[in-house]
């Protein structure tokens, strides 16, 4: 029998034993539970981060609603400077604490606390609204971080096509970015993930597209451009013809507004010592007032191709009836007059960031005129016709300024015997400063305030004939009187029409002329921003009723011309959609019918008067 602390120590060696085998145990069932655990938790994060990503594609913000939303409001609240100061900040990454206190703006400013796609845009639409140049990089931030949202494109090329360029949007650019904008909504159309707020993005896409295009009229021929599927390509427009008809029963050509200076003038010419020699009797100043009837078609090919220039090839045929003293010893015997001319032209939009923008075109045309030349009604003159034209715009702060320049130099043999050496020279600028409403889509609305100058000089032999045209005015261009009311434009234009000719006095005469236009929309294209409704195959953008109200008077010369007109006009603009699979495009139409009541209340003439047009393009 083994001694007792043996027994002792062995019986508490395998209660140890047991104790250490139990706690090993406890051990390994304890890491087996904690494994199991972390890889329950592992599995339980992924599937929340994926769960969470996926919550936040279908929660993917509306990019609409910076510009609708955001900036809109805080155009409307804030000054210039203060959204000035606000963009510093941003850009300064200063905080927007100050701002955020503001009960009125808090809302729209909260956004801004982030750097995102939606942040850059709502500030890219801001400087846009105080003519900040910077705007087109805080476009392109916001499509680069967010690449796969067409809005962002939607919006820079508005941008590019309805506050930038001068006379002509910055047309290739727009184009690019109309049509990435397109691209991507394919791409979310094949993944699934387009939302509502896409399908309005579509709308605005295809007619931000139509209004770009707007003016080049049918298109003809497209090339593939954007590559959707490899089967499905994106077409391109680059090949258009256009019409514009007119018909009229006028006191002047379709391109002339001075019947005033024009029929005193003849009157002039024909009392003087080289014609009759004495004053012309009531009878025959009233019939000097004439009406025209006159007819016109022009048509048009455009190539538009790229960032290529623009290049046109027309045809244009002219008829005006009773347009020409044949005799001015006889001054009330008239001729008519017809017109074939066909020429090219060229024309380019630039762009230059930070600086301005510039628009260039220049053009030639061959004219075959007949019934100008007195005493031979039907002979005809050939006419080389060389026009070249700049504009130039920038911003100043929220003010943009145009400057228009044109000159015109025209050769002109007529297909007779030793012709006298007959040219005319014509030197035309505009000067322009706008106000606009930078919240619209499709028109450059608000106060605009213009001034220029037209002169004239046209050779016969050895004499000149200088005319020259001096204008002003203001026009206040989409203002309401209520909410609930279209909106209206008003213009005033006082202009003053001079004639000279070189070595007699007696022939010099000038007017002045005040015109006023009220003009109501009844159907407002700004007011759906995407596609109308169909009406009768066709998609109306606008209606407008005008009434013009012009006074004429005498400042140097007869008075026997001068007039009272007053007009009322009726003028539409629809386009029809020539959209495909891959097709997003359409063509545009201006229609306009007016009617105009003209009184010379010194000859007791009164005349009633009439036009109409029609165009596919313009």
């Amino acid at each position: 029998m083994p001694p007792v602390w043996k027994t002792f120590a062995w019986w508490h060696f395998g209660k140890a034993r047991n104790v250490i085998c139990y706690c090993g145990q406890r051990k390994a069932y304890i890491i087996k539970k904690l494994t199991t655990l972390v890889i329950l938790l592992v599995f339980l994060f992924v599937s929340m981060t994926l769960f969470a990503q996926e919550t936040d594609k279908k929660k993917r913000r509306d990019p609409i609603q910076c510009f609708e939303k955001e900036a809109k409001q805080l155009g409307k609240i804030l000054s210039t400077e203060h959204i000035e100061k606000l963009i510093q900040h941003f850009r300064e990454n200063r905080p927007l604490n100050r701002w955020l206190s503001i009960i009125e703006i808090k809302e729209y400013i909260e956004p801004l606390k982030d750097k995102n796609a939606y942040s850059f845009c709502i500030i890219a639409e801001l400087m846009k609204r105080v003519g900040d140049y910077q705007a087109e990089d805080y476009y392109k931030k916001a499509i680069g971080a967010s690449p796969d949202e067409p809005a962002y494109e939607l919006f820079y090329a508005d941008y590019l096509r309805n506050f930038r360029g001068a006379q002509r949007p910055l047309f290739p650019e727009a184009e690019e970015h109309y049509y990435k904008a397109l691209k991507k909504l394919e791409e979310l159309k094949q993944k699934k993930h387009r939302k509502a707020f896409d399908v309005e993005t579509q709308r605005r896409v295809e007619r931000g597209l139509i209004a770009l295009y707007q003016q080049d009229g049918l298109p003809l021929l497209c090339w593939k451009s954007d590559i959707i599927e490899p089967k499905r390509v994106l077409e391109r427009p680059f090949v258009f013809f256009s019409t514009i008809d007119k018909y009229a029963k006028q006191t002047t050509d379709f391109d002339e507004v001075d019947d005033v200076r024009d029929f005193t003038s003849e009157a002039l010419f024909a009392s003087s010592k080289m014609r009759l020699n004495r004053a012309l009797t009531e009878d025959e100043l009233k019939n000097v007032i004439r009406s025209k009837k006159q007819c016109e078609t022009l048509n048009r090919l455009r190539f538009r191709y790229r960032y290529r220039p623009a290049l046109d090839i027309f045809y244009r045929y002219r008829e005006i009836d009773d347009a020409q003293i044949t005799n001015f010893f006889e001054p009330n015997k008239y001729n008519d007059v017809n017109l074939n001319e066909y020429g090219m032209a060229i024309e380019k939009p630039l762009g230059f960031s930070q600086y301005f923008d510039l628009f260039l075109k220049g053009t030639f045309k061959r004219t075959k005129r007949e019934g100008i030349i007195e005493f031979l009604p039907d002979t005809k003159e050939d006419i080389n016709h060389f026009e070249a034209k700049t504009a130039l715009s920038r911003f100043f702060g929220p003010n943009k300024a145009n400057l228009e320049l044109t000159y015109v130099f025209q050769d002109i043999d007529p297909d007779i015997a030793n012709p006298p050496k007959r040219d005319r020279q014509i030197f035309a600028s505009t000067l322009v400063l706008l106000r606009p409403l930078y919240e619209l889509r499709f028109e450059t609305r608000g106060l605009e305030i213009f001034g220029g100058i037209v002169h004239d000089k046209e050779k016969f032999g050895h004499v000149d004939v200088r005319k020259n045209d001096y204008f002003v005015g203001a026009s206040l261009k989409g203002f309401e009187l209520s909410e609930q009311l279209n909106t209206f434009d008003v213009t005033i234009q006082p202009t003053i029409f001079t004639s000279e000719v070189e070595g007699d006095k007696s022939q010099d005469n000038s007017q002045y002329r005040t015109n006023f236009t009220l003009l109501y929309r009844i159907c407002d294209e700004e007011k759906v921003p995407g596609i109308p409704k169909k009406v009768m195959g066709t998609y109306p953008a606008f209606l407008h009723l005008a009434i013009a109200i012009r006074h004429d008077i005498a400042i140097d010369g007869p008075k026997d011309f001068e007039s009272f007109k007053a007009g009322i006009e009726l003028n539409t603009k629809f386009f029809i959609r020539s959209f495909g699979e891959t097709k997003v495009f359409g063509t545009t139409f201006l229609a306009s019918l007016g009617y105009y009541y003209q009184h010379f209340h010194r000859l007791d003439r009164d005349l009633n008067l009439f036009s109409f047009n029609i165009s596919m393009g313009f």
